[in-house]
């Protein structure tokens, strides 16, 4: 279980609010290690995301543990979270150096994804989920990933009280445990 901090990508994100991750998608290269079997819609979502953001390669995309998301994330936001192998460039912010995608951030909060499912929208981001969620999956574990959101990219609010809302998700969850 990771319970963490997290940026939400969409205005109807509250900041202060807290998030269960369905699905994970993975900017990073970690599944290019492991023999990781996606599903259908799965594929499809990294797939788009690959040819929406330009990547020469194609990102992977993990649901996360149906059990674990019911227990413990009762009343939360469910999204789908973005992870990104760091914490600048990766997340669109400029330090120093531009941005080969300027666009960036308005790129992962218009992808959008219909399936038999429903709509699939990138949600929130931060940088360890979508590696939980595959490596559970192919060790037979079960994976949740709870977010404390304490920025909100979108409407470019941050909280003024992040700990509070950190501290509120750790009890949350201890309660539920």
């Amino acid at each position: 279980m990771r319970v963490g901090t997290s940026g939400a990508l969409q205005a109807d994100i509250p900041i202060g609010s807290h998030l269960v991750t369905e699905h994970a998608v993975g900017l990073d290269s970690l599944m290019q290690f492991y023999p990781l079997v996606e599903t259908g819609l799965e594929v499809e979502v990294a797939t788009g995301i690959q040819q929406s953001l330009d990547l020469a390669y194609r990102p992977y995309c993990v649901r996360g543990s149906d059990l674990l998301r019911e227990q413990l994330g009762a009343g939360m936001v469910v999204g789908n979270t973005l992870t990104c192998p760091g914490f600048y460039g990766p997340q669109g912010r400029v330090l120093r150096l531009d941005l080969r995608l300027p666009d960036l951030i308005s790129r992962f909060q218009s992808f959008r994804h219909q399936s038999a499912e429903g709509e699939f929208r990138l949600t929130n981001f931060e940088m360890e989920t979508a590696g939980y969620y595959g490596l559970g999956r192919m060790l037979g574990h079960e994976v949740v990933s709870l977010n404390a959101i304490v920025a909100n990219r979108a409407t470019g609010e941050f909280a003024t009280n992040a700990e509070a809302t950190v501290n509120d998700l750790i009890q949350k969850t201890l309660d539920r445990v």
